[in-house]
């Protein structure tokens, strides 16, 4: 972003331009004063260089509510070359969250970072909203881990200016509470010789791989062993209960298990009947 110029001319028999307060970034709807200021003598007559408005013919140049055509060169009698203001609008803050997903659970790890968009970091505050309501405060620039996320809601950044009260808030970020595993198979019975396939979910989210689980009337629940890394879908050809869960992140945060599914192999008879001839 551009910068006020404060490159003044060193002779005391010139004006020199003094912006209070002393920023380099003036944000709309901010109070700015310039003062015209002259080393030796009691009485001068001062001049004013800029547009848009009548010059005051006193030492400051007043605006008490910056506007994007306040940003242009000022200048008072004496001053070769003028100063330039510059009026931007507030900085929207970014939150930044690692893992990159769009929805987290309690009991996750996630790093939180509140980015100001290249504004300065002197004049900011920053805090981590939940609900709309001060949860953290977090020093700009910098993360926040939570080992791990204790409540749900909203979460947003909020960068504040101290020295205008003016804030501005980030995206959002959504914290559920711990969800539940969904499975979903496209029969409940295989056919003598044949297979059924059964898929797990966890929506609406991202980053999971899945675990699962078969056990009979006779046999207790065992983990199936699989090649595949994600998991999302298996084939089975053998009859029994199926359950699955979600797992992701590191350390990893695991789903409740899903509903049971049973699966049955249904056998097939063909009865031919024949026909007996009575000698």
């Amino acid at each position: 972003m551009s910068q006020a110029i404060l490159d003044f001319p060193i002779d005391p028999n010139k004006p020199s331009l003094v912006l209070q307060p002393n920023w380099s970034q003036i944000y709309r709807g901010e109070k700015v004063t310039l003062r015209c200021e002259i080393q030796g003598g009691t009485q001068w007559t001062y001049e004013w260089r800029s547009t848009n408005r009548n010059s005051p013919s006193s030492s400051e140049y007043r605006i008490n509510s910056a506007t994007d055509p306040d940003s242009r060169e000022y200048s008072c009698r004496g001053i070769g070359e003028g100063n330039r203001l510059n009026v931007v609008s507030v900085v929207d803050a970014v939150l930044t969250v690692e893992p990159n997903w769009s929805t987290f659970y309690s009991g996750e790890f996630v790093t939180f970072t509140c980015d100001r968009n290249e504004a300065e970091a002197t004049d900011w505050e920053c805090r981590l909203n939940r609900d709309n309501e001060p949860y953290l405060s977090i020093n700009p620039d910098k993360s926040i881990t939570l080992e791990p996320l204790q409540h749900s809601g909203e979460f947003q950044c909020c960068g504040r200016r101290r020295s205008s009260n003016k804030t501005k808030c980030s995206n959002t970020v959504t914290v559920s509470g711990k969800p539940t595993a969904t499975l979903a198979a496209d029969s409940t019975t295989i056919p003598e010789g044949g297979s059924v396939t059964l898929s797990c979910s966890v929506e609406p989210s991202a980053g999971w791989k899945f675990r699962w689980f078969r056990r009979t009337i006779n046999t207790p629940e065992a983990e199936i062993t699989t090649n595949n890394i994600e998991n999302r879908n298996i084939t089975v050809t053998q009859e029994g209960i199926y359950r699955c869960e979600g797992v992701r992140g590191n350390p990893a945060f695991i789903s409740h298990l899903s509903n049971e599914v049973t699966i049955e192999i249904i056998c097939e008879f063909f009865l031919k009947n024949s026909l007996m001839s009575n000698y």
